[in-house]
């Protein structure tokens, strides 16, 4: 059977792009190497006998990036039934002090102000109202860029309609700046610093206090294999400012949060995504492994025609999409053989996806608990456990575990994110029991399991004595885990570091930002294009929308 469009991997940018496509009346296969769709953005049930059944979302652990436009135009919350929880308030860092506050930020600016007062100084708390209005204008001016392929001149497979709409987003990002907009204005200089300023600098430049720039700064490493003080770092911490999630109760409310949690998981985003691609007439096959792309043509013609599955299996389309990270894509999947003659073009492509920065650091620890850490509140569960919780007090900590990583040793501090969701989502875990996650970050690729699980815990029984004693089950994934578990290259939760020179129009590489591979018919929409990690589904839904221009054009 021939189909319009095949795609490898089940990941959420994979499902949202099968959702447009077939949504156009395109005929879809989405083949997925796992026993369940979701790629990262996945729930995984954990039976504990006697105890009863735990939901670990077991890699990606919040909804901040999610595309608003997706979510309305796939009907995810009115037809499918996600729900996203907003979290207030959404940071917590414990005191070293026992019985001393915590800091804690909140959505009202002025619970926020008067937590930073008492734990940082007043000069920190009258700053941080301007630092979220210079970070909102920074978002606002990128957040335009986001749906649709980036600006890029070089990108010889980009259409005439492609330039022209990148060229309006444009526009639109420059609005931002217009005089008035707000009652803090910022200038476009100001905002650019973000790209090349490293978010140390930055933060130093605002605060004063050790405790208050460490908590922010967490947003500027994560997944990536950089310190605060490197270049680079601060477009890190914007990228994920982003989040523009919907935040639904249940009741009919919506409003804006810039993190949620998904009721029942992550995985209720992708099952609410693979429900849209299958009402619109999607095939969805799990436990299909694609051993390689299907090549069709010599040289420069080739093109892909589909894939061979690891049984021998094969499908035919007449479009090939990759939901995989460039390196699997390309080294993994494809055969340069298979293009008959040399083809010079796509061997120099290869060449660059080799040497794409897949270096992340991230890992991720799932734990299911009876009871809740004590940080010293009054609730149980309060809202120091609703958001994420920090741990570390000063920007240095953060510093010595890079360069403890960077050496190949597993950090005597890991930096760690930890989240209850359980104490918003009562779906997740049994009566009297919990879901904590903790993400961990500065973790070397090939780090023992047991030794990452003992080092995470030792730190945080320091901030919350007996923490240890509560734990049932432990679900740990290395980096080498992550890969391995979930096939994305060393682990890269990104599918390629946000370095500076990995963004934009040069996501993947340069000269193909615009989705369409160098082999003819082979597109990607994982998140190793633009504009990049994150559960946003921007990536697919670009990518859908330069499949079906193509279609339109009889460019396919």
């Amino acid at each position: 059977m021939m189909r319009d469009v095949i795609i490898v991997g089940a990941g959420h940018n994979a499902l949202t792009c099968a959702s447009y496509l077939a949504r156009a009346g395109l005929s879809v296969l989405v083949l997925e190497r796992r026993h369940v769709v979701g790629g990262c953005a996945v729930t995984e049930s954990f039976d504990l006998e006697g105890v009863g059944n735990f939901k670990f979302s077991r890699a990606s652990y919040l909804a901040g990036l999610l595309r608003p436009h997706i979510v309305h135009e796939l009907g995810l919350v009115e037809r499918y039934g996600l729900k996203l929880i907003g979290r207030d308030p959404y940071s917590y860092t414990p005191s070293l002090t026992p019985g001393a506050e915590g800091l804690t930020l909140w959505s009202d600016e002025e619970k926020t102000k008067a937590s930073i007062a008492r734990v940082c100084s007043g000069k920190d708390a009258r700053n941080f109202e301007r630092y979220e209005a210079f970070l909102n204008t920074a978002k606002d001016a990128i957040v335009p860029l986001l749906d649709g392929a980036p600006p890029d001149l070089f990108d010889d497979r980009s259409t005439m309609a492609e330039r022209w709409e990148a060229g309006k987003r444009i526009v639109k990002s420059m609005r931002a700046f217009a005089p008035g907009k707000r009652s803090h204005n910022f200038s476009a200089l100001d905002v650019s610093r973000l790209f090349t300023c490293p978010a140390k600098v930055l933060l130093d430049e605002w605060f004063e206090s050790d405790v208050l720039k460490a908590t922010l700064c967490t947003d500027a490493i994560i997944g990536s294999m950089i310190p605060p003080s490197q270049p680079g770092s601060g477009y890190v911490l914007l990228h994920h400012v982003m989040g523009e999630a919907l935040q639904y109760s249940g009741d009919g409310n919506v409003g804006q949060s810039s993190w949620c949690y998904a009721e029942g998981g992550m995985g209720a985003i992708t099952q609410a995504l693979a429900k849209s691609a299958s009402d619109a007439g999607a095939t969805i096959a799990i436990n299909s492994r694609v051993k390689k792309i299907s090549l069709e043509g010599s040289g420069s013609d080739a093109k892909a025609s589909g894939v061979v599955l690891e049984d021998g299996t094969e499908h035919r389309a007449r479009v090939v999409c990759s939901g995989c990270d460039p390196y699997t894509t390309f080294v993994g999947l494809i055969d340069q053989r298979d293009t008959g003659e040399p083809f010079d073009g796509l061997g120099s492509f290869v060449n660059q996806v080799e040497r794409i920065d897949f270096s992340c650091g991230a890992a991720k620890v799932n734990l299911a608990v009876r009871g809740l850490p004590y940080f010293g509140g009054e609730g149980n569960p309060g809202p120091e456990h609703r958001g994420t919780i920090h741990f570390e007090h000063s920007v240095q900590e953060l510093e010595l575990a890079w360069q403890q990583c960077s050496r190949g040793l597993l950090p005597e501090q890991p930096v760690i994110e930890m989240t209850i969701p359980s104490s918003l989502d009562k779906t997740i875990s049994p009566e009297g029991c919990h879901v904590v996650q903790l993400f961990v970050q500065y973790v070397p690729y090939s780090c023992d399991r047991a030794a990452l699980v003992d080092r995470v815990l030792k730190r945080i029984e320091k901030f919350s004595p007996g923490f240890t004693e509560s734990i049932l089950c432990v679900d740990a994934l290395t980096p080498k885990d992550l890969e391995e578990v979930f096939g994305i290259h060393q682990g890269n939760i990104f599918h390629g570091a946000l370095s500076l020179h990995q963004l934009f129009h040069q996501r993947p590489v340069p000269k193909f930002s615009s989705y369409q591979m160098p082999i003819g018919n082979l597109f990607l929409c994982g998140s190793g294009a633009h504009p990049g990690g994150g559960v946003s589904g921007a990536p697919g839904y670009n990518c859908s929308q330069a499949i079906l221009q193509r279609l339109r054009q009889n460019l396919l």
